[in-house]
């Protein structure tokens, strides 16, 4: 009697042990079959969106072609941030097209045309005078990152790196070109 007590306690504990050990190992199995799924997906929707475009000639462009065509589009539709947030500016009119996306959308299209590895650095400052350097530090900080982020969502770069810079390091020479581009993108290319 008590030695088949102590069998089925055995049983017992054994079952409970491999069943927690089973757990365990399946988490982790369970999160790389998540991950591979997301990553299937990305691809999927990137070659439907590739041979919905296959007709238009996208050309395969290297580092320094592709930062020309990002300075183009980041001079003549400049990325522009809400007053004293890291909001992206939003248009009043439902009609029309967000003019910030659009430009985020070309560049990403740049970013996805590149024949190249590379890192992206993204870099921001802020104009405000009447704040605070680490408020100005923290603004432009937080604007970089909400940058990353999306450019990181919808792009295939993997290394990508955001700056605030706040006041203090002014990158653009000209006045009026510093007001009105309170980001900048740079391209370096992976030997």
């Amino acid at each position: 009697m008590q030695a088949k007590t102590l069998f089925l306690l055995f049983i017992i504990s054994s079952i409970f042990f491999l069943s927690i050990s089973l757990l365990l190992i399946i988490k982790p199995l369970h999160l790389k079959r998540v991950e591979a799924k997301r990553v299937a997906n990305i691809q999927r929707v990137y070659h439907k969106s590739y041979f919905k475009k296959r007709d238009i000639h996208i050309p395969i462009r290297n580092t320094k072609t592709a930062q020309k065509k990002i300075e183009k589009i980041l001079i003549s539709n400049p990325i522009s941030f809400e007053g004293n947030s890291s909001i992206l500016e939003q248009n009043l009119s439902k009609l029309e097209i967000n003019k910030n996306y659009v430009s985020l959308a070309r560049i990403i299209e740049v970013l996805n045309n590149l024949n190249e590895k590379i890192i992206l650095k993204i870099k921001t400052h802020t104009n405000k005078k009447r704040f605070s350097k680490k408020y100005n530090l923290k603004l432009s900080q937080e604007r970089a990152d909400i940058i990353k982020s999306y450019i990181k969502e919808r792009s295939n770069i993997i290394f990508i790196s955001s700056i605030g810079y706040g006041k203090e390091i002014t990158f653009m020479k000209s006045k009026k070109r510093l007001k009105q581009a309170p980001l900048t993108l740079h391209l370096q290319r992976i030997k």
